[in-house]
């Protein structure tokens, strides 16, 4: 749910100061966007009390200024001063992710998770999580549902695509990667994933658009070359034209199907709990696409400061010591399995 807005003065100031940079950045304007970034640090280091909100608009625009290390700071301090904030700890766990630290981040969204199980972009970062340590079976059902529970974010249906990929599903790759271009045609993520699949004789112009897009991206320019190199050594190996018609749309996938995981072998009377636990269906978890929105999305969905998903108590953090795959079996223990219901 969301906070009722805040009569804080100066916390509205800083987050004036934060969207104004923001706004300056898009336009290109790097040096006025760094001036109110750095004024809005200045403002939360200023206020007499600690105020989570104000410790999380200090972490982005810490994020802006390229200070991950510092912004990471900012949210540990923001958790302290409110050991209920949820939206604290979510923020904490992408920021942790974004640094490649999957353990600590695995056990800060345990917590989010565990008291709002359906917060679609928490189970978004949970497959993230899941991707980056390798289990993508598990990734793709967690993308899945993120997308079915708040459709419209095409990074989402980015990293799904990136999941089947992974998993060999060819069809459902593209399937995903077109759902993210047809909202946002500018989701270099989408291009990137879809690209290498598409190296193939009769898909070879969309490859080829595709590297096209990609060459445009800082740090791509040479496997974009390459990518184009192969494209067109396909498009001329059949003798067609340099410029073709386009290809025909691929139809649209209805549902995404991610694989089931593995069935649990079923516990003893005495371990038995009253109610079944989450995410032990072995049956395959199929997401009807929602409708698309009247326009394009801009970026992924992100609950904005002071957005919380509950207001009960949190146990303190625990250790960062232990396994990564102990705490992302905690996160799978959490799934919601529409097709259990």
């Amino acid at each position: 749910m969301r906070v009722e807005p805040t009569e804080n003065v100066p916390l509205a100031r800083i987050a004036e100061l934060v969207t104004e940079g923001r706004r300056l950045a898009a336009r290109g304007d790097a040096r006025g966007a760094e001036a109110r970034f750095r004024e809005a640090i200045d403002e939360v280091d200023g206020l007499p009390t600690e105020d989570v909100e104000a410790y999380i608009w200090k972490a982005h625009a810490l994020n802006a200024l390229g200070r991950a290390d510092a912004a990471i700071q900012a949210l540990d301090m923001a958790t302290r001063a409110d050991t209920r904030s949820e939206a604290a700890r979510f923020y904490l766990a992408e920021a942790l992710v974004r640094a490649g630290d999957l353990k600590r981040a695995a056990m800060q969204l345990h917590y989010v998770l565990k008291l709002c199980p359906t917060y679609a972009p928490g189970l978004a970062l949970r497959g993230e999580i899941t991707r980056r340590s390798g289990n993508v079976a598990q990734a793709a059902r967690d993308f899945a549902l993120a997308n079915s529970l708040a459709p419209g974010d095409p990074r989402v249906l980015a990293r799904l695509g990136d999941a089947f990929a992974a998993l060999g599903d060819t069809a459902q790759a593209l399937g995903a990667y077109d759902e993210a271009l047809r909202l946002d045609p500018t989701c270099w993520i989408a291009y990137a994933g879809a690209a290498p699949l598409l190296e193939t004789p009769a898909d070879a112009r969309e490859a080829r658009a595709c590297y096209r897009v990609l060459a445009t991206r800082p740090g791509w320019a040479e496997q974009a070359a390459a990518g184009l190199a192969r494209a067109e050594a396909l498009i001329q190996a059949q003798g067609l034209p340099a410029h073709g018609p386009a290809a025909a749309p691929r139809p649209r996938l209805a549902t995404f199907t991610p694989p089931a995981l593995p069935t649990r072998p079923e516990p003893k009377k005495s371990e038995q709990q009253a109610t079944q636990p989450l995410g032990t269906s072995s049956a395959p978890l199929r997401v009807k696409l929602a409708p698309l929105p009247g326009r394009p999305a801009t970026g992924p969905v992100k609950p904005p400061p002071g957005t919380t998903v509950g207001r009960l108590a949190l146990p303190p953090v625990a250790a960062t010591t232990g396994d990564l795959n102990e705490a992302l079996e905690a996160l799978r223990g959490l799934l919601i399995d529409p097709g259990a219901s």
